[in-house]
């Protein structure tokens, strides 16, 4: 059946003004003005005085748990599909982090396929903190260039808890990247952890001046993690790279300054975008190295974090969602299909209320939410 939101308020993300957005199946086949629903049989959800944005794509979740780091008692738990919704999430990225001993590149890829069943869209990332990278074919490229939701690589730099790779090697799996990528028509990421060590991004500037390897390759994460890591963020982005803003479920006032600062500071905007590293760990650690505290990260900071933008650091809505959508997309190579409300476009669209809350979630055409209330649930 069709479905029609009536007289929304169309961020796509650009302000296009209250328009109907027709969805047929899992896409959007229509946006204009006064669509006869009368000659069609048509599901209608009234958006008048609500605002549509596309869904928020985030960019670094730990679909099948995090953590580890004191002990296999501290390895956080799986996401659910209701925390997913929750959030405002219609795509998720699931990778590894810290554990790629106990976790597995081929229960991260089950745990998408998973997601997909329960009404979102998944892509992963091959690899954790460890080098040589965790593969599911024992080969990198051919994780890349065979596996339709492999989008590039996770790996690690600058961190106590890292393989702390020499150049060499992130050479040779940045260039496996990119060879991998091209082959499938793939944009081909390197999606880097950022630790808080003195060395910070220098190998990749390296790998970007004395090599021909376009600089958008890589993605650096936990970017607003101190200064100096922030700062060398802003340079990758003004080389071509891009970087990736941690929310904070804590404090998502302080991350919507983070990004306010990195672009005072010369990041280039449409190249920064924001994550929540959802269900990853947050350990705290003395000055030893002792684990002395651990959190669990938020899928629901990212939209806090964006509501910051707005209401306090006074960012135009659709500016404030590009971090979230068009940014990410653009950098994952799924733009237009994900990432903006255009026909065409896969159906992923939120519905917020003039408060900037969730109201609603449509998710490849599917009302998952409507009136804050969660439809879909999961299997078990």
């Amino acid at each position: 059946m069709i479905k029609v939101i009536k007289n929304i308020q169309v961020y796509a993300p650009e302000d296009i003004g209250v328009k109907d957005i027709v969805l047929c199946g899992d896409k959007v086949i229509s946006i204009e003005e006064n669509f006869a629903c009368e000659t069609i049989k048509c599901e209608v959800i009234e958006g008048t005085n609500k605002i549509a944005v596309p869904g928020i794509i985030d960019s670094h979740v730990h679909i099948t748990g995090g953590g580890g780091e004191g002990g296999f008692h501290t390895r956080t738990p799986e996401v659910n599909i209701r925390d997913i919704v929750r959030a405002g999430v219609t795509t998720v990225v699931g990778l590894l982090g810290t554990d790629g001993i106990t976790r597995s590149i081929e229960d991260l890829l089950a745990k998408a396929y998973a997601l997909d069943n329960e009404g979102i869209s998944t892509y992963i990332l091959t690899g954790s903190y460890g080098v040589p990278s965790r593969t599911l074919t024992g080969n990198l490229k051919k994780d890349i260039a065979f596996i339709p939701k492999v989008r590039g690589v996770k790996i690690a730099l600058s961190d106590h808890r890292s393989s702390h790779p020499t150049k060499e090697e992130l050479l040779r799996i940045t260039s496996d990247v990119r060879v991998a990528g091209m082959l499938s028509g793939k944009q081909g990421v390197v999606h880097i952890h950022m630790g808080s060590e003195e060395k910070c991004l220098k190998d990749v500037f390296h790998i970007i001046e004395e090599t021909d390897i376009p600089a958008n390759i890589f993605c650096p994460t936990h970017i607003n993690r101190n200064d100096l890591v922030l700062n060398e963020g802003v340079r990758l982005t003004q080389l071509g790279g891009r970087i990736d803003v941690s929310a904070h479920e804590e404090d998502p006032k302080g991350s919507a300054k983070d990004i306010v600062k990195a672009i005072d500071l010369g990041a280039v905007e449409h190249r920064i975008t924001l994550s929540s590293d959802g269900n990853g760990s947050i350990p705290k650690f003395d000055e030893v190295g002792n684990m002395i505290g651990i959190g669990i990260g938020k899928l629901e900071a990212v939209i806090e974090t964006v509501k910051h933008l707005i209401q306090h650091e006074h960012m135009e809505i659709g500016r404030a969602f590009k971090f979230v959508t068009e940014n990410v997309a653009k950098g994952m190579g799924i733009y237009p299909h994900k990432g903006s409300i255009t026909k065409g476009c896969d159906g992923d669209i939120l519905i917020l209320d003039n408060n900037l809350n969730l109201d609603g979630v449509i998710a490849k055409g599917r009302v998952l939410m409507k009136d804050k209330e969660i439809f879909v649930k999961g299997t078990f």
